[in-house]
This record gives C-alpha cells, structure tokens and sequence, in this order.
C-alpha cells in the first residue's frame, strides 16, 4: 500500500491484525466491519494492547473471531496458522510499542459496511483484503469501482 505517515485508511475489521500493523505507520486508521462481534473483539484488543498484555493480544480465541473458519466451520489447522502468522509479524523488535504509541490514531466504527465508510470517511486509502471472496456483493465489479471512486485522485 505504500503507506505514508499523512495516510488515512479505512480497514476493513475482521480481527483487527491489518488494523493494527496499518497503525504503526499510517496518520489515521479507521477500521470498520459490518459484524458487531468482529467490532467488540477489535475494542477489547485495542484494550488489551494499550494495557500492555501483548500476550493476550496475539491470542486471538474469542467468540466473533472468524480466525481459524472456512465456510463457517473451526479449522484448528488455521488457527494455528493464523496464530504464528500473527506471532511472527507482531514480535518485529518494538513493533507493538509503536502500535501502542499510536493507538490514539485507531478509530473503530461500527457496525458498518465498507461502502457506507467510504461515502462518510475522510480517508485517501482502503485496505479490503478481510471483505474479498465475502459474499456475493464483492464479486461485483460495480460494488469495487463505487468504493475506488471514493477516494482521492492518484
């Protein structure tokens, strides 16, 4: 994505991993979901990383984590996966300090879509990776130009 410190980008939700590793380099993240277990899961991860329990961060077990699904079903291959692929971003000397330092710069909004954001937000960025192969409104090339056309030229 390029980030830039003046960035400011709207991230789909999900866990709230990309929100977070966005944190540490963009101006402004402001991350969203449609799902509001997904939001609540994100609130109490942003709690636990400002309160320093970087161990409990990085484990991600509670009710409204899609980590470790496919098709609705608990695959503890990939939640094992997910764990180490969490793991080995997250544990970069001082990344998560640097997180922490800008938490202030998080703002979480939900629930709401990525497209109703996107018309609402000020914002020169998305990051959509959580919402691709999600339902059939994001198979529609239409739905990706609307959200493209809500951003800044270039």
């Amino acid at each position: 994505m390029d980030i830039k410190p003046e960035d400011r980008i709207i991230a789909v939700g999900g866990c709230g991993d990309q929100a977070f590793a966005l944190l540490e380099y963009a101006r402004r993240v402001i991350v969203v979901d449609s799902d509001l277990a997904q939001i609540e899961l994100i609130k109490k991860r942003a709690k636990l990383l400002q309160d320093g329990d970087y161990q409990r961060f990085l484990k991600v077990e509670e009710v409204g984590s899609a980590d470790g699904c496919f098709s609705g079903e608990q695959m503890p291959e990939m939640v094992q996966a997910n764990e180490k692929r969490r793991g080995i971003y997250f544990s970069n000397e001082g990344r998560l300090e640097r997180v922490r330092k800008n938490l202030a710069n998080l703002e979480i909004r939900g629930p709401i879509d990525v497209i109703e954001a996107s018309k609402s937000t000020e914002h020169n960025k998305i990051y959509l990776s959580n919402i691709i192969g999600f339902g059939e409104m994001f198979c529609d090339i239409s739905v990706l130009r609307d959200i493209a056309e809500s951003l800044p030229p270039n």
